[in-house]
């Protein structure tokens, strides 16, 4: 380890993560992102955690000095990490490569495209794909900010923005929808049904069925994930955490705090709320959390919410 002791030892001291993918219950890998101010130090860390025993157990699989934007995983041998900078680490089978960025635009988003590829978008509207090492622009007809993107085939996704940004991509370009809303959209998921969840700041939440455009009540804080699991909707805040759907109505159903982050695989759901990180199979969770301490860096932790 080199660079999180340091930055652990400073004062100021901290850590959180960056996203967390589970494939298998037993494992999650999450990007750690470590910090101190007082002492400009950033470093960022890949763990496979080993969630076997009652005590966590650690592997570091990549560490580096700075700090990372963006984590995307395709299998537990294949991660993307997005740093600051913009500069992707691919780390495949063990092996690390590194690629400089793809413009000079602040890009920090990554999500999944096809099999090997992902996208990184952000600022003006920029938004590439990125496979087996090369950046090729995907243009998209908007200079607003992305933040949100859902491919669930290669040829297949849509994207969301600035001021009700929709775009329908086709995994090489997107084309503009107008949905005639103001709202700056921020996650974007298509149902196995093909409907298509849209949120938002400001609890917007956006169900479209064909060319049906329902607009969901029932929370005011701002949505930051949305995702499908088990057949059952999740949106996800930054205030009281998971909420599902009934309708045209919200309803609370897990009190994480917070779920920047939501992945599905395999029957899992792993939700990234700032320094802890849920896994759910639909009846048992694990919780674990994150600390700037070298002894204890991964806890398993008890669920800290009753499921509504």
């Amino acid at each position: 380890m080199d660079f999180l002791p340091e930055i652990f030892a400073a004062q100021d001291g901290d850590c959180d993560i960056t996203n967390a993918f589970c494939f298998a219950k037993e494992t999650v890998f999450l990007v750690l992102n470590a910090m101190s101010e007082e002492n400009g130090l950033r470093g960022s860390a890949l763990l496979k955690v080993n969630l076997r025993e009652r005590d966590p157990t650690y592997e570091i699989l990549h560490e580096f000095d700075s700090g990372s934007l963006d984590y995307h995983s395709e299998h537990a041998d294949l991660h993307h990490i997005l740093a600051s900078g913009g500069y992707i680490h691919r780390i495949e089978n063990g092996a690390m490569t590194f690629h400089r960025y793809a413009a000079e635009a602040f890009l920090p988003e990554l999500a999944g495209l096809a099999r090997g590829a992902v996208a990184v978008f952000g600022e003006n509207g920029l938004a590439f794909r990125f496979e087996n090492g090369v950046y090729t622009p995907m243009p998209t007809t908007t200079n607003l900010r992305l933040y949100g993107m859902h491919f669930p085939r290669p040829d297949l996704g849509y994207a969301v923005g600035n001021y009700g940004t929709f775009l329908r991509g086709d995994g090489t370009a997107f084309t503009p929808i107008d949905l005639g809303i103001g709202e700056s959209l921020r996650a974007v998921h298509v149902k196995s049904d093909g409907v298509i969840l849209v949120a938002g700041t400001g609890g917007t939440g956006l169900v479209i069925q064909g060319e049906e455009l329902l607009r969901v009540e029932g929370n005011t804080a701002d949505f930051f994930s949305v995702t499908e699991f088990q057949g059952e909707e999740y949106w996800g805040d930054d205030d009281f955490g998971v909420y599902t759907r009934v309708d045209n109505a919200f309803v609370p159903r897990f009190e994480t705090s917070y779920a920047f982050n939501m992945n599905t695989a395999n029957d899992l759901l792993t939700i990234n709320a700032g320094y802890r990180v849920y896994i759910f199979d639909g009846s048992d969770w694990v919780h674990l959390q994150v600390n700037p301490d070298i002894d204890r860096m991964i806890e398993r932790v008890p669920l800290d919410f009753v499921p509504h």
